[in-house]
């Protein structure tokens, strides 16, 4: 076992040493360019949200190759409390930083959830090698290592439900600390809404709220401190999707499909595969009295929502 923790170490230290190569890449960390740009606008006291600033800093930035300019950023405004600070970073030598981040991110959750599915040593040796094989030819790894994406966040907060529920005993609903480690994959909160629906159900069945709790409390500490840093925070964003909606993108989703096919660019069309998704599976959850509510299940409707979600692009997978 032990050797092959060694081969993911060096795995690590190899993708590391690339990527600390490749800082100047003409398209490395284009999408931690928005992050970057939202982060400066709200330290200077601007709209994080507005299309116009973000363009001016990013095109006073950015050197690498021709992208549709301005990236925005569209994740809600907790998000802030994560990412407020980047902003005072010199944008390559953050783009290297977040991208080793991001790596130890991803082998550690891959190292956790073959323990947390290994429990008392049935899966053999060679299951971690596959594990391995399996991460190290998976498209969206790379497509989110490169461009800098925030989603090794989410995966850390889900891997982190995951392992804290297992030790609870599985039972969904029953984990505070795994509520508020979940928390951390609201600042995408619609590519698992399925999830939290379950989870949802499962408290209610169960009548244990403590992963609902922690949920909410995540939600609260990470959202306070962008109200703090900026009152109109939740109003620029609101009034940026309502506007604006990201809903132009082409995207690996249901809804995306739908919308090329009818040729009918409303949001109404991307949020149809999800609202009927939701439906049969709150009708099937609710009258299912026999239903187990595992966390194992969850690992099955992390695919579905992430499909059915009304846009998500390949390096949420």
């Amino acid at each position: 076992m032990n050797r092959i923790y060694a081969i993911y170490l060096v795995l690590l230290l190899g993708l590391s040493a690339v990527l600390l190569g490749q800082g100047g890449s003409t398209t490395s960390g284009v999408d931690l360019l928005q992050y970057w740009s939202a982060s400066k606008l709200l330290l200077q006291g601007s709209n994080p949200y507005s299309a116009q600033s973000m363009t001016a800093i990013q095109l006073a930035t950015w050197r690498g190759g021709a992208i549709p300019i301005p990236i925005m950023m569209w994740n809600p405004p907790q998000i802030f409390s994560l990412i407020f600070f980047i902003g005072k970073f010199n944008f390559p030598t953050l783009v290297v930083g977040w991208q080793v981040l991001a790596l130890a991110i991803m082998i550690g959750a891959t190292l956790t959830c073959y323990h947390l599915y290994n429990r008392g040593g049935a899966l053999p040796r060679a299951a971690l090698l596959s594990q391995l094989i399996f991460f190290a030819s998976f498209p969206p790894f790379y497509v989110s290592l490169h461009a800098g994406q925030i989603s090794p966040i989410l995966l850390l907060g889900l891997v982190g439900y995951l392992y804290l529920d297992a030790r609870r005993g599985e039972t969904v609903s029953n984990s505070f600390w795994g509520g508020m480690l979940l928390s951390l994959t609201l600042l995408k909160p619609h590519l698992l809404y399925l999830v939290y629906l379950y989870i949802f159900v499962a408290s209610l069945k169960n009548k244990t709220w403590l992963t609902l709790a922690g949920l909410a409390c995540g939600f609260a500490v990470m959202a306070l401190p962008a109200l703090l840093l900026e009152s109109n925070i939740w109003s620029y964003y609101l009034n940026a999707t309502a506007s604006a909606p990201p809903i132009y993108w082409k995207t690996p989703t249901v809804g995306s499909m739908l919308q090329g096919l009818l040729d009918y660019h409303k949001v109404w069309v991307r949020m149809l595969p999800t609202i009927i998704t939701s439906v049969l599976a709150l009708g099937l959850w609710f009258k299912s009295g026999a239903l187990e509510f595992s966390s194992k299940q969850i690992l099955i409707l992390i695919p579905i929502s992430l499909l059915t979600s009304p846009y998500g692009w390949i390096f949420d997978q």
